[in-house]
């Protein structure tokens, strides 16, 4: 605020000196016809309540700041921790607020200090990403979560998003990158690393084929199954037998070679079946 008044202050003094040097160079004839003189003079003396006004507006309307986003990092390579603070830190509206070399814990060491945006790997020791971030969840709901990973496959980003992130982001590209995710996030916009648009693509486009085989009553219950619930539940929910959920069920493995259930709940987000 202070450097803010001193700004507006110069510039009310130039503004004033310049004038003043208008008026003094009038030639005296000018001055002098018509009673200009006396008027001018009073005008002079105002000059300087005129520099104060202009200081009062600057002072009381200053400029918007932007909306920080506040960050926090989590991965178990300092040196890549303390690079990625430093890139950020420069971006005028991003504060680093705390780092994590892995996921244990996390919850509490988030308690009094929860950032707008989680920056997090996936493959660390004692926790991995996917675990932390569904716990995370669970207590910090508005939070946004990037992954930032080497992984560049398929199934590890169809995992990422069930398990609740809102964006995924390659590490061979974070410099260049990350500052546009982390605001597209923040915005509540999803993001993903260009370089895995292509597989996106051609996992939607291969699953709509898939889809067309399964009937209506196996993707009700493919949805079920991939949102957590058991036969029984399914059976109680669709007024039909275990035994015909059981039939269902089997049937969807043996069509699309699923060789366990992790399978068809990557399937089911894959293909857009149930949400990420």
């Amino acid at each position: 605020m202070a450097q803010t008044a001193e700004k507006a202050s110069a510039l009310a003094d130039l503004s004033i000196k310049e004038m003043r040097n208008v008026l003094n160079n009038l030639k005296p004839e000018i001055l002098q016809r018509d009673g200009l003189q006396a008027g001018l003079a009073e005008m002079t003396g105002n000059l300087d309540a005129i520099g104060e006004l202009d200081c009062r507006l600057v002072i009381e309307n200053p400029v918007p700041s932007l909306n920080e986003i506040r960050i926090f990092l989590v991965d178990d390579h300092k040196i890549l921790r303390e690079s990625l603070e430093f890139i950020l830190s420069q971006e005028e509206d991003f504060i680093v607020c705390g780092q994590a070399e892995n996921g244990m814990n996390l919850e509490n060491q988030l308690q009094n200090n929860a950032p707008d945006v989680l920056l997090m790997d996936i493959s660390m020791p004692k926790r991995n990403g996917f675990d932390a971030a569904r716990a995370l969840k669970k207590v910090y709901p508005d939070m946004k979560i990037i992954f930032l990973t080497m992984h560049k496959s398929e199934e590890m980003l169809a995992e990422a998003f069930r398990s609740g992130c809102s964006g995924y982001a390659l590490k061979e590209n974070a410099f260049d990158e990350l500052a546009t995710a982390i605001r597209k996030v923040s915005d509540g916009e999803i993001y993903v690393s260009d370089a895995m648009v292509p597989m996106m693509l051609n996992g939607f486009l291969s699953g709509e084929k898939e889809n067309s085989e399964l009937s209506d009553r196996e993707r009700e219950i493919l949805k079920l199954l991939a949102e957590g619930f058991n036969n029984r539940e399914i059976a109680d929910m669709l007024a039909i037998s275990v035994k015909t959920v059981e039939t269902h069920r089997a049937n969807i493995m043996k069509k699309h070679n699923f060789k366990n259930i992790t399978e068809l709940v990557l399937f089911a987000v894959r293909n857009h079946i149930v949400e990420a």
